[in-house]
Parts: C-alpha cells; structure tokens; sequence
C-alpha cells in the first residue's frame, strides 16, 4: 500500500513540476522577446521579486502546505513515541 502512496506521489510531484518548467521557460522566452522589443522585462521582474505584495501572497499559497508537513512531523513523532512506549521495559525500583 505504501509503494502505491509513493508512486502516485512521485507522480504527482513530476506532472506539476513539469507544468511549473514548462510555464517558467514560457516566461522566459516572452522575457527576452520583450526585452529584444525594448520591455525594460528584466528590470520589471526584480521589481515583482521585490514585492511585499507577492511575496504575502507566495506565503499565503504554500501556508498550507507548511501546516500540513507539521502535521505530518506531529504524527510521526507520535507514533515514533507510541512505538517507543510499546517497546519499552522499565528495569529498577519504581519510583
């Protein structure tokens, strides 16, 4: 079951990466091609880089899934201490 989990998530992670190279390289071949047109493109780029604006809403975009991979972290701690707890055998005088 796992195996399948890993898959479908390798999957998943390879058809969006793909979309983000493929719309990415399109950016930049439309950069030079305005840049060539005389577009200051470039200089507009580093000024969106710049932003606050995109920046609180690159932020608010991967918030969830920053809260979902501490989620993840939490359950594995848990289950890392219940497995400890199952295992565990005291020695010595209780205290």
């Amino acid at each position: 079951m796992e195996e399948n989990y890993q898959k479908d998530l390798i999957k998943f992670l390879t058809k969006h990466a793909r979309e983000l190279y493929h719309e990415l390289l399109a950016l930049r071949v439309t950069g030079y091609i305005a840049e060539q047109n005389g577009f200051p493109f470039q200089s507009t780029l580093k000024n969106a880089r710049q932003s606050p604006d995109v920046k609180t809403r690159t932020d608010h975009y991967f918030a969830s899934f920053e809260e979902a991979l501490a989620n993840i972290d939490a359950e594995d701690q848990e289950k890392a201490l219940q497995a400890f707890l199952e295992k565990w055998k005291p020695e010595g005088e209780p205290n």
